[in-house]
């Protein structure tokens, strides 16, 4: 299976590190100051959720070959053939999704937004193998 275009994003980006730095100064700083008792009831879930993506540095993306379509192929891989792919559709924007994999059986996949690649060069590998895309 050669793969004709491959997105992969590792948990711990540059984006997660800065959270995480920024949340123990803030830590730092709420102790040594006496902070009220609701700034920890807001920051220590979130400093355990920025804990919680440096340790398990789950891996998101996609994988396309000539003949499938691969989702979240580092997690839980989603093979769907082109062949049965309608269209797909990107949204500019939704809550959760901004892909849609509708197939020709009528249903449709969504796609979880952090496993969305940069739409210019993946839109182009789609139209390029013969998938049908939209845009909302």
């Amino acid at each position: 299976m050669e793969d004709v275009y491959a997105y992969r994003l590792q948990g711990r980006r540059a984006i997660v590190w800065s959270a995480g730095i920024m949340m123990v100064l803030a830590m730092t700083v709420a102790a040594t100051k006496d902070a009220p008792w609701y700034i920890w009831a807001i920051w220590l879930p979130a400093a355990a959720m920025i804990l919680q993506e440096l340790i398990r540095n789950p891996v998101s993306g996609i994988r396309l070959t000539r003949q499938t379509l691969i989702l979240s192929p580092w997690q839980r891989p989603r093979e769907v053939a082109l062949s049965d792919i309608h269209h797909i559709e990107f949204i500019e924007w939704s809550d959760s999704t901004d892909m849609e994999v509708h197939m020709r059986s009528g249903d449709v996949i969504r796609v979880f937004s952090g496993d969305i690649p940069p739409r210019g060069p993946f839109i182009a590998q789609l139209v390029a193998l013969g998938v049908k895309v939209t845009e909302r």
